[in-house]
């Protein structure tokens, strides 16, 4: 794996919380709490269904609750669509989504997974329900950088000329 991507999918863990466990050449596996997460690189120029049946065969073997599967060459839509339909949750990244850290450019500010407590706390202090939230889309960058799902409530801080601006999107 190149060493850019490396390094960007290690600052990704740390940023989402996981303590590095293990590391070698082909996979990262991070742990927070009770829960794992290992990351899969294929350098094929063709990823097909046999390569996804591979990570999710050894993420039910060793018990991993998440994974990353990062792929350099082409993803067939059968296999795209296995990724999306499997019980465990597997996020995919093209290496060059993974190039560069994302969060560390000028234009994106600060996005933060608050907890379903938070959430429901907004939700009440503003008397609103949860549709009337302003949208990001669960294919957006960041949200897939800080590992969001569907339901999720993001906490954006941006640095404005007046001070700084809070805003709440709800991952969809």
């Amino acid at each position: 794996m190149n060493p850019k991507i490396v390094h960007t999918v290690l600052e990704m863990l740390h940023d989402r919380g996981y303590d590095i466990k293990d590391r070698d050449d082909d996979s990262i596996q991070g742990i927070k709490n009770d829960s794992t997460i290992k990351v899969y690189y294929c350098d094929q120029p063709k990823i097909g269904i046999k390569h996804i049946n591979e990570v999710i065969e050894d993420m039910e073997t060793y018990n991993i609750n998440n994974g990353i599967f990062i792929y350099s060459g082409n993803v067939s839509s059968f296999a795209k669509q296995l990724l999306v339909d499997n019980k465990k949750t597997i996020q995919y990244f093209n290496e060059d989504e993974l190039s560069f850290n994302i969060t560390h450019h000028s234009f994106v500010p600060e996005h933060k997974i608050m907890s379903r407590e938070t959430k429901m706390t907004i939700i009440k202090k503003y008397k609103i329900k949860e549709k009337q939230i302003p949208w990001i889309h669960h294919s957006d960058p960041v949200v897939k950088y800080h590992g969001g799902c569907i339901g999720d409530l993001f906490r954006i801080v941006r640095n404005s000329k007046d001070g700084l601006s809070v805003t709440y999107r709800l991952c969809v």
